[in-house]
């Protein structure tokens, strides 16, 4: 999850450029904890760990990261 449809939106086109593909979808506030948020699915949960590293390195904040999503 990430704190922002902007930032879901950023992340997607970044990990897309590294042939990480992904898409976003409204987070349910069962698990946001909130009435909003958006979450990332990285459809490539072979490259994971890899994609979480390249928004990192961009200073994109992943709120709550969830593997297997």
């Amino acid at each position: 999850m990430v704190s922002s449809i902007t930032y879901a939106l950023k992340s997607q086109e970044l990990l897309q450029k590294r042939g990480i593909f992904s898409y976003v979808e409204k987070t349910p506030k069962e698990l946001s904890g909130r009435s909003c948020g958006y979450s990332l699915i990285i459809r490539d949960t072979a490259r994971y760990e890899e994609a979480v590293q390249l928004l990192m390195s961009y200073d994109i904040r992943i709120l709550r990261p969830r593997e297997g999503a």
